[in-house]
């Protein structure tokens, strides 16, 4: 009953689709084995599949960090509503997103979508999901750096999983406006707001597919890399423009994080992020220069 009546809800809250994925049952699913990285096999004409439904715990998580999406980023909703399928998987080291490009996926769903979350993303704030990143991008530097919350509801959960869910849905978005033929239609405001962070943009704009913390398709002189920076260069990162230091790493998750971070800031009222080092003390929100990158992809997107 809960899942009919969540069901009907999100129908009558989102009149405007033609055909929203997220009434369908199997909307939240388990994903059947499957490596979505086509630089470690052919995956042309092939999408992930479900394998059967997710637990009932694993689908209110999700639900519940969809729910606290506000409404006035309907767009956001709207946009997470037409993703094929959020998968939950325990195989992959980090969550991922697919958009089904028509050039390579011209007889398989072509313009589909999809997300996979692992379930240790389930069940992370999002402080502890920011300091997993920096342990990823370098292991030795984020031992002097770590993120602290502030506000009720700064630490719970599904704040944590909405940036996942954002992030996915944000590469999405990306690669919609990128596609690797044919015209593209872009990103409004791109160039102008996000393009100075950028020696190039060139490259991340015909890239296929990106791996976690992906360094080789833009440079920024004067900005250290996030891979393997020390714990003071991290803390510049996060002073020189970027929503995070994974935003640094490449043209791509520049626009990825400071989606997921306008979502997550704007969801979580009161709430207040701050990233803490040797260097300094800075805060997440109340950055110029980010948050100039994350009103042009408001304007767009939310």
């Amino acid at each position: 009953m809960k899942r009919i009546f969540w069901a009907t809800a999100l129908l009558l809250a989102i009149p405007m689709l033609a055909h929203a994925n997220c009434v369908e049952s199997l909307w939240i699913c388990k994903l059947k084995p499957y490596e979505p990285n086509p630089n470690l096999g052919n995956t042309n004409n092939t999408s992930p599949e479900c394998d059967g439904p997710a637990t009932s715990g694993d689908v209110k998580k999700i639900k519940d960090a969809y729910d606290a999406i506000p409404n006035t980023l309907s767009k956001v909703k709207n946009d997470l509503c037409q993703v094929k399928h959020i998968f939950v998987t325990s195989t992959a080291s980090h969550s991922w997103a697919r958009y089904n490009d028509p050039s390579v996926h011209p007889n398989d769903n072509p313009g589909a979508s999809y997300i996979a979350i692992t379930r240790s993303a389930l069940n992370k704030h999002f402080a502890l999901k920011q300091d997993e990143h920096l342990r990823g991008l370098s292991p030795k530097g984020s031992a002097g750096v770590f993120h602290t919350s502030s506000g009720s509801n700064s630490r719970n959960v599904k704040f944590g999983l909405m940036y996942s869910l954002a992030h996915e849905l944000a590469h999405i978005k990306w690669h919609q406006q990128y596609p690797l033929s044919g015209s593209q239609l872009g990103i409004p405001c791109y160039d102008s707001i996000f393009g100075p962070s950028w020696q190039s943009t060139a490259a991340a704009k015909m890239n296929r597919w990106t791996e976690f913390g992906k360094d080789n398709v833009g440079t920024h002189p004067g900005i250290p890399n996030p891979k393997n920076a020390s714990s003071d260069q991290l803390y510049k990162i996060y002073n020189s423009g970027f929503a995070t230091a994974l935003a640094a790493a490449n043209p791509e998750e520049d626009f990825v994080e400071s989606y997921a971070l306008g979502v997550v800031n704007a969801a979580c009222t009161g709430c207040l992020f701050s990233l803490n080092s040797s260097s300094g003390k800075t805060t997440l929100s109340n950055r110029p220069p980010v948050d100039a990158k994350i009103a042009c992809v408001a304007q767009n997107y939310f």
